[in-house]
């Protein structure tokens, strides 16, 4: 597999991830998971191709980029869900004590 190849799929998983961010800011939580699939399919393919391909000073540079510019989406994703997530946990927190109230003393 050519370097070029290689650069072109860490392009393609900056891609997704940037689809991931945009998709948190608009609390669009289908597309998130959609782009975070691509994304993960991406990524398996480099694992394959990373172990094998030595990359000039240029490409290491590039590729460096790329991943500074995925682990900031990935930091403002978090920094997107986590109040999402705090609501959806207090909202089975809350469905689980009603379930074993319910189980405790029947209904």
């Amino acid at each position: 597999m050519s370097v070029r190849i290689m650069i072109e799929h860490y392009e393609s998983v900056a891609a997704a991830s940037n689809r991931m961010v945009e998709a948190a800011r608009r609390g669009a939580w289908e597309d998130l998971v959609s782009a975070e699939a691509e994304c993960a399919v991406v990524i398996e393919r480099l694992r394959h191709l990373s172990s094998t391909q030595a990359l000039d000073p240029e490409h290491v540079q590039r590729k460096r980029a790329i991943i500074h510019e995925v682990l900031a989406h990935d930091a403002e994703i978090r920094d997107l869900t986590q109040p999402w997530m705090a609501k959806l946990s207090a909202l089975l927190g809350d469905k689980r004590r009603e379930r074993r109230m319910r189980d405790a003393y029947g209904e």
